[in-house]
């Protein structure tokens, strides 16, 4: 599913890698294209910070709503912007 993909759909799946979300196929291949590519490892580094800080915010969830909205964000983001 994930073989050959560029940047572009890599970044797309980032998000789910973080979660964990993706079959253990897809999340092998984009370990690879993480290792071979500085630009979504950066990528994959400041979505990480981001979320990150976020879930550090003390006495503060975020709704769940937010978050998937957020999420979304940044994924269309990454689908454009860091790449």
């Amino acid at each position: 599913m994930y073989r050959s993909l560029g940047c572009e759909q890599v970044a797309a799946g980032t998000t789910e890698y973080l979660e964990r979300a993706l079959p253990p196929e897809a999340e092998a291949e984009l370990d690879a294209h993480f290792r071979a590519c500085a630009g979504c490892r950066r990528h994959l580094r400041e979505m990480r910070w981001t979320l990150d800080r976020l879930a550090a915010i003390p006495g503060e969830r975020i709704p769940p709503a937010m978050k998937r909205r957020l999420l979304d964000a940044l994924r269309r983001r990454g689908s454009s912007a860091w790449v």
